[in-house]
């Protein structure tokens, strides 16, 4: 009877957990799974996800659920005397606009950006004199806008690649760039 009281605490405890965890976000799906109970993949800013739009800045990129995103053509940025991050060549700044254009509520925002130049990782910049701060992180409700600046210091103001999420579970990234993709 004393070994078999662990084993029915462990047992409860993993059936407590387990009961908890109903919300947990969908993935994609794999490519070579051949399930029926696989759940669809993210909306892609493209029809075809094996070569997906590279999208130049200023354009808009249209999820499959009508989600839209724009990131604006870059702008010379000159960070206050405060700012992190202004450690390259030039220093930018975009401007982001989302439009939740699907029936669902964006729950979990995450708005995340990761640029390339010259070869180089840029830096990002925060500013909050500048108005360079963390994007905002409320729900996105169906028909809502969201609009925000970010910066990045980079090596070549020619050479840019961006990478942005949306958010974590409903959205594949979009890439932006100057150059053709």
């Amino acid at each position: 009877m004393r070994n078999l009281l662990p084993v029915l605490a462990a047992a409860s405890i993993l059936l407590t957990v387990a009961g908890c965890s109903t919300n947990l976000p969908a993935k994609a799906v794999d490519k070579t799974s051949t399930s029926a109970e696989t759940t669809k993949p993210s909306p892609t800013p493209t029809a075809d996800p094996e070569n997906p739009k590279v999208f130049k800045f200023g354009e808009t990129g249209t999820y499959d659920d009508g989600v839209t995103l724009a990131i604006s053509a870059p702008e010379n940025f000159t960070p206050g005397e405060y700012a992190a991050g202004a450690d390259q060549a030039t220093n930018l700044k975009f401007n982001v606009t989302v439009h939740n254009g699907s029936t669902k509520t964006i729950q979990s925002p995450v708005y995340y950006a990761q640029l390339t130049s010259g070869g180089k990782a840029a830096s990002s910049i925060f500013d909050s004199d500048g108005g360079i701060n963390t994007a905002p992180g409320t729900p996105l409700l169906p028909n809502q806008d969201v609009s925000f600046p970010i910066a990045f210091s980079v090596a070549d103001p020619a050479d840019l690649t961006m990478q942005f999420a949306v958010d974590y579970d409903l959205h594949s990234s979009a890439t932006f760039s100057t150059t053709s993709g």
